[in-house]
């Protein structure tokens, strides 16, 4: 694979031990892209091309795997009961694949802020060029920046509270990529930043709303905790029924409602971590029997025609412990 122009190029974790951009996914296309994988909705259309599809480009050292599909066949989350159910055939458990089930997917709103919105952003939206990134971050410098957190929010904690705060290790990447994303702004700048994090293809977004110079001056600690809020808020039953009843006033679209103001900046999350294609197993499928787990070292999502810009996609979380995150920007930013 060291051989080959393209393969050789495929990212590796930073060995210095700080978050890095490690690669544009977008260069791997001569291996992603072969002879009858569909690019554009006319294949899917005009060709007699499936919704969902896999190539293998075999090495001597290594082996790429590409599934290839649209998001009406399923989300992250279901790519992952795929993958679960390959791992399982191939070790012969075929019996405990689980039943399928059916999911309805939603999309957004269309309101007269939305539309402004839209109106505002549609030349970073459609027309700027954009830039595709990945960025790996270490295990070690994650946990020291969550154990800071950590640290200051049981400092300010009331003394009579006896449950130790808890952050996961995806709030807090949220915020430190939320703060990067919009250092070109003023520290003291009022722009509301919406944070909005995909929670369920059937739900909809979580939603955290905080005003720029917060998002830059603030401590980690305290952004992350109002993630964390967030998502205990809006995750309830009260708040799904709430949230689904907007979505039924859109007669219609049935499309979730949109948060936020006509002048925001609007940064979108996907969080595979949950999903754990880190840990798909392969190892039953070696051609050399192996007694070892056989895990991917490297997964990247291309997504298309549309690169929209400020969409991150924590891709997860590799056998080492390191995060791997990617997004588009608008060049330039």
């Amino acid at each position: 694979m060291e051989d080959h122009l393209a393969a050789s190029c495929i990212p590796r974790p930073p060995r210095n031990g700080r978050p890095a951009i490690v690669g544009d996914p977008d260069n791997l296309s001569e291996l992603i892209y072969g002879h009858d994988v569909p690019r554009n909705l006319y294949d899917f259309i005009y060709t007699d091309r499936p919704q969902l599809g896999l190539r293998i480009v075999s090495f001597k050292n290594s082996t790429i795997v590409v599934l290839h599909w649209i998001h009406l066949t399923f989300d992250a989350t279901a790519k992952g009961a795929l993958l679960n159910a390959w791992m399982l055939m191939l070790q012969g458990r075929e019996d405990e694949i689980p039943s399928h089930w059916v999911r309805t997917s939603i999309f957004w709103s269309t309101v007269p802020d939305l539309v402004w919105w839209l109106l505002q952003n549609s030349y970073n939206l459609v027309f700027k060029k954009q830039e595709h990134r990945m960025v790996c971050v270490p295990a070690a410098y994650l946990a020291q920046l969550r154990e800071k957190a950590l640290v200051e929010l049981a400092a300010q904690a009331p003394s009579e509270k006896l449950v130790a705060p808890f952050l996961s290790e995806g709030g807090i990447l949220v915020v430190w990529v939320a703060r990067l994303a919009i250092a070109n702004l003023s520290e003291d700048s009022e722009k509301p930043v919406a944070v909005q994090q995909a929670y369920h293809n059937c739900v909809g977004f979580l939603v955290t709303l905080m005003p720029a110079k917060d998002v830059l001056q603030k401590p980690l600690s305290y952004l992350a905790s109002q993630i964390r809020r967030t998502i205990t808020e809006q995750s309830s039953r009260e708040q799904v029924e709430a949230y689904t009843s907007l979505i039924r006033l859109d007669l219609a679209n049935r499309a979730p409602p949109f948060f936020g103001s006509s002048s925001m900046h609007l940064l979108m999350f996907s969080n595979w971590q949950k999903v754990n294609m880190y840990g798909t197993d392969l190892s039953a499928g070696a051609v050399t029997p192996r007694r070892t787990p056989l895990t991917p070292s490297y997964i990247q999502s291309v997504q298309g025609p549309y690169s929209f810009s400020d969409g991150i996609i924590i891709v997860g979380k590799d056998a080492e412990g390191n995060y791997w995150l990617s997004g588009n920007r608008a060049k330039g930013l």
